[in-house]
């Protein structure tokens, strides 16, 4: 029995008919920022059927057969209640996430899932290990918590994609900040794109192509950003605000330069 109203989280449950049937809640609890949540479910012959419920133009669940998994990415806000029914078949994993990094909920009990994914047959950590996470101290996901993290984070997917994302948060604080800096991209780049952005934000292309103006404006729980592949030499130039610090990577180290190198982690030049 979720309570849509209160709790804030995502649910996750099995009929016990024998039909092997899941289902996958997520909730806003009431709040008046949008929650994101996002997982993958994998198993041997992929995830043939599937249900949404009471998806939404910015809900996503993609079916990719050829890896054998779904993935999706759930937003909710204020009293929805968005998911997915699903078939299993054995030996399924399923691993999911949200911005607060609060865990998945297993069943009528409510069970916190500790482990990073759970085996939907034995109820068990997956079986498969996941891969260290890489050493630089650029790598690697903070899990911004929206609810107490405010600050700008930086990191960088090292999983040889070339990805960046910077976030802009105010920890639940209920006064608008407006956060705003640079990227300086010598020779230009078309692969960058803003994360939960809204008609106050701005993310473009200045008079000077070889870099990327942001303004971005964030309140309460709002987690805002951007995405984007730099060339070799980029340059983030986030302008000074007192009180507000950057960090690097997922141990979240404090940037103590005014600007960020982006091949060599030390101030731009």
């Amino acid at each position: 029995n979720i309570d849509k109203f209160t709790e804030r989280s995502a649910f996750l449950w099995q009929d016990c008919a024998g039909n092997k049937n899941w289902y996958l809640r997520v909730t806003g609890g009431g709040t008046e920022s949008t929650l994101r949540f996002e997982g993958t479910i994998t198993a041997d012959g992929g995830v043939p059927g599937w249900t949404g419920i009471k998806l939404e133009s910015s809900d996503v669940v993609s079916n990719n057969a050829a890896q054998n998994r779904l993935d999706y990415e759930l937003r909710v806000w204020r009293n929805d209640l968005d998911g997915i029914n699903f078939s299993a078949p054995a030996n399924a994993c399923l691993k999911g996430t949200d911005l607060g990094n609060r865990p998945v909920l297993l069943g009528a009990n409510k069970t916190p899932l500790t482990s990073a994914g759970i085996n939907l047959s034995t109820h068990a950590a997956c079986g498969s290990s996941p891969p260290p996470p890489p050493s630089g101290d650029e790598c690697g996901n903070p899990n911004i918590d929206q609810f107490t993290d405010s600050g700008v984070h930086v990191w960088k997917d090292c999983n040889g994609s070339g990805l960046w994302h910077l976030r802009v948060s105010r920890g639940g604080v209920r006064n608008h900040q407006v956060y705003t800096g640079s990227i300086d991209v010598p020779g230009g780049t078309s692969t960058f794109s803003g994360y939960n952005l809204e008609t106050n934000d701005l993310l473009e292309e200045s008079s000077n192509p070889d870099q990327i103006i942001y303004r971005l404006q964030v309140y309460g729980e709002g987690v805002d950003g951007v995405d984007f592949t730099p060339p070799p030499g980029s340059c983030l130039r986030p302008d000074e605000m007192p009180g507000e610090q950057v960090f690097l990577g997922a141990g979240r180290m404090p940037v103590s330069t005014a600007t960020l190198n982006l091949d060599t982690l030390s101030a731009c030049q």
